[in-house]
C-alpha cells in the first residue's frame, strides 16, 4: 500500500475541489493507497515519516497582500521537503504549488522551475510531446523552467501565447513533478487530464 500526503488550498484556490480531485486521481490509481490530507502544521512530521507521495498544491502565502511577510514556508520545512525527496521520496507540485516561492529556496532549486503569472481564465490547450492534446477553460500558467535539467512532457496553449505545462525529473534518489493544470474543479476532473496525471504519478512508483 501507498501513503500520500497532501497539503491542499489556499487563498486563491479553494481546498474542497482539490479534495475532490485527489480522492478521484488516487482511486483510479492500480496501487492501493492511504491517503491524508494533512496541513502545513503538520507538514514536518509527514515528511518523517516518510510517504510514499507528498502532493503540494498550495501557493506559498497565507493570506492576499505581501507575499514576503505572509510565507508559510519556513527554512525548517523548506530543508525538511528537500531532505525528503534526496532521500527518495516523491513530490507532486501541483498547480499553485508551484506559486510565489522564493527563487532562493531549496524548494525552488527542487522543482527546477516556477510559476510566473497568468491572465485572466481562457480556453487553453494542453498537448503531450506524443502530438495527444485536450483543451478546456483555465488559467494559463506561464511558467519559467531550467528545461536543460528536466523532462517537458506537456505544452500549454492559448490567445496569451505558448508555455511548458508540466515537468518531471529525478533529484538525488527522489523524483518531481510538476503540473500546473487545473484551476477548476472541473477542468481538474476532464478526462485526459486526470489520464495524463495518472500516467505520470505511475512514474513515482516505477523503480527508480
Amino acid at each position: 500500500m501507498k501513503k500520500v500526503v497532501s497539503i491542499l488550498g489556499d487563498p486563491y484556490h479553494p481546498h474542497e475541489p482539490l479534495v475532490q480531485f485527489i480522492q478521484t486521481i488516487l482511486k483510479k490509481l492500480p496501487q492501493k493507497t492511504y491517503w491524508k490530507d494533512s496541513g502545513m502544521e503538520e507538514l514536518g512530521k509527514e515528511l518523517g515519516d516518510k510517504p510514499d507521495l507528498v502532493i503540494l498544491s498550495k501557493e506559498n502565502r497565507l493570506s492576499l497582500g505581501d507575499a514576503v511577510k505572509n510565507m508559510w514556508l519556513t527554512k525548517e520545512l523548506d530543508h525538511a521537503l528537500e531532505n525528503y525527496v534526496a532521500e527518495g521520496g516523491n513530490l507532486l507540485a501541483l498547480h499553485s504549488g508551484l506559486s510565489c516561492y522564493p527563487e532562493t529556496s531549496r524548494y525552488h532549486q527542487l522543482l527546477k522551475g516556477r510559476f510566473v503569472h497568468h491572465p485572466k481564465q481562457t480556453q487553453v490547450t494542453y498537448q503531450l510531446t506524443d502530438g495527444t492534446s485536450f483543451s478546456f477553460y483555465d488559467e494559463h500558467y506561464f511558467t519559467q523552467v531550467k528545461q536543460e535539467e528536466t523532462e517537458i512532457f506537456l505544452r500549454s496553449f492559448s490567445i496569451y501565447g505558448e508555455s511548458l505545462a508540466a515537468w518531471r525529473h529525478s533529484y538525488g534518489k527522489g523524483k518531481v513533478l510538476c503540473y500546473t493544470p487545473a484551476h477548476s474543479l472541473a477542468g481538474m476532473l476532464e478526462d485526459m487530464n486526470q489520464r495524463t496525471l495518472i500516467e505520470n504519478i505511475l512514474w513515482f512508483f516505477e523503480s527508480k
